[in-house]
């Protein structure tokens, strides 16, 4: 376990030894870029093929949660992630394994929060289902998780 932190310190310098700029290093582009993870809820809706009343019901879950996320977080979030990923280009410059462990279990912690806040939404969603829509959606996940699976070439959760 020791040995994670300095891999990623070492990924991380590497990360910043071919970018220009070191706080724009790390940053995830293209389409797997950090805010666009919502392929679960998007397959989810796909497969389930939603009543009218279900739409309306979804389409008011999600003004609320983004109301709800609105009022919480009021932008900070995006802030302090930017903010860490500086202060981490700079530890890293400066050789700081120590505050570089520290922004690591900070990182931690946010992706933490963040996994909850995507399960409420995910709860939110499952719960206007019927049980014949929730039997296609696992049906459908079973079978983008063994592919997934197969194209990694085993398991690895």
């Amino acid at each position: 376990m020791k040995s994670i932190p300095k891999i990623l310190a070492v990924s991380s310098i590497f990360c910043l030894a071919f970018a220009a700029n070191p706080a724009e290093a790390c940053e995830r582009r293209g389409p797997h870029r950090a805010g666009k993870g919502h392929g679960l809820i998007k397959r989810i809706l796909r497969t389930a093929q939603l009543t009218p009343d279900q739409k309306k019901q979804l389409k008011a879950m999600r003004q609320e949660f983004k109301q709800d996320l609105q009022a919480k977080d009021k932008g900070k979030f995006r802030a302090k992630r930017r903010a860490m990923r500086n202060q981490m280009a700079a530890a890293i410059e400066s050789g700081d394994e120590g505050e570089l462990e520290e922004l690591l279990a900070l990182k931690d912690q946010m992706r933490a929060k963040h996994q909850r806040m995507k399960m409420k939404k995910l709860k939110m969603v499952l719960s206007i289902l019927t049980d014949e829509q929730r039997a296609r959606v696992a049906k459908t996940m079973r079978q983008h998780q063994a592919k997934r699976q197969r194209r990694r070439g085993g398991d690895f959760d």
